[in-house]
């Protein structure tokens, strides 16, 4: 038989049938995309502990304040870990001279010493 000349008993049987099947894969889709996301998050959340334990931080010398950050990290659930791992330096136990020091001869987080 020819495909182009079978004949279908029910054709919308079928159409229902393969968009429920396409619903079905779509709700996979997003649940392992999400599996993902919180799998991805563990890891960075780790792996930014793992440094501390080596005596490296995330410093945030930027202009903006930390407010900015946390609402730019809250709108992407990947970083979110991040927010809590991330040190300010504007509440750093040191002396204004020495922020602007570091913000300086960073160039506010764009520059890096190597």
């Amino acid at each position: 038989m020819n495909i182009d000349t079978a004949q279908i008993a029910d054709p919308h049987g079928v159409i229902n049938s393969l968009q429920a099947r396409i619903r079905q894969l779509e709700a996979q889709v997003d649940r392992e995309r999400a599996h993902h996301i919180e799998d991805v998050t563990l890891i960075i959340g780790e792996v930014i502990k793992s440094l501390r334990a080596h005596g490296i931080i995330l410093l945030h010398v930027g202009r903006q304040g930390m407010e900015v950050l946390n609402n730019e990290l809250a709108t992407r659930p990947i970083l979110g870990d991040l927010v809590d791992q991330v040190w300010p330096l504007s509440q750093a136990p040191v002396s204004p001279s020495v922020k602007d020091a570091l913000r300086a001869a960073s160039n506010f987080g764009n520059d890096r010493w190597i």
